[in-house]
């Protein structure tokens, strides 16, 4: 019964479109990710150093971008609900948003891009920078 369920829901999803998530769009922005830990930053400790990258797609809950390394430093960047800070580069100017880690692959060595794709879940962004972004996705 479950199974069919599933797949009535499926095929209604392929009818109406998919609405359980924002619509992703493919768009190639310079990325920088970091490591953020409040902890460290209470003690005093200055952020890491940062990765930089490049997304793939993007919505307003989320994005796909690739790194040339999955670690900054000894801490794996998808790990254990670490949360990242994401600062988007774009065309009309910087967006900071803290997103965690959903999944991580390697990329094939045969493909054009060397390193890892990460999908990442939005958390936490201010309300201008969220609107910034908003923009910068109904123009795409």
């Amino acid at each position: 019964m479950a199974d069919f369920l599933h797949s009535v829901g499926a095929r209604l999803r392929t009818w109406f479109g998919n609405r359980r998530q924002p619509l992703r769009r493919r768009a190639r922005i310079p990325c920088s990710i970091s490591l953020y830990d409040e902890r460290e930053l209470k003690s005093g400790k200055l952020p890491g150093t940062a990765l930089s990258g490049n997304t793939i797609d993007i919505s307003s809950s989320g994005l796909a971008f690739t790194v040339p390394v999955i670690r900054i430093g000894h801490r794996y960047i998808a790990g254990d609900n670490r949360t990242l800070r994401i600062i988007l580069e774009l065309p009309t100017g910087s967006v900071e948003s803290f997103a965690v880690a959903t999944r991580y692959e390697r990329l094939e060595e045969d493909q054009e891009l060397k390193g890892y794709v990460v999908g990442a879940r939005i958390t936490r962004m201010s309300d201008s920078d969220r609107e910034n972004l908003s923009n910068y996705l109904l123009k795409l």
